[in-house]
């Protein structure tokens, strides 16, 4: 996996989820990081981060649930 997809990770979602590992993918995990998720507190990221940021992170996220 790209370094630049880990250090992303690492300053955006690293505080609350220390591993990578979640059992949304694809557009589900697209539209959670995006929109955020109420149930868990999860803040939406779609007005802070770029599409380019957001897909970086769901393809680190699927990398590393591959692992």
């Amino acid at each position: 996996l790209n370094k630049k997809h880990e250090e992303l990770y690492q300053s955006v979602c690293a505080m609350c989820h220390t591993t990578a590992q979640f059992n949304s993918r694809g557009d589900s995990l697209i539209g959670m990081i995006t929109k955020g998720q109420k149930l868990i507190a999860m803040p939406a990221f779609g007005e802070h981060l770029s599409k380019d940021q957001i897909n970086s992170l769901v393809e680190y996220i699927e990398g590393k649930n591959n692992d």
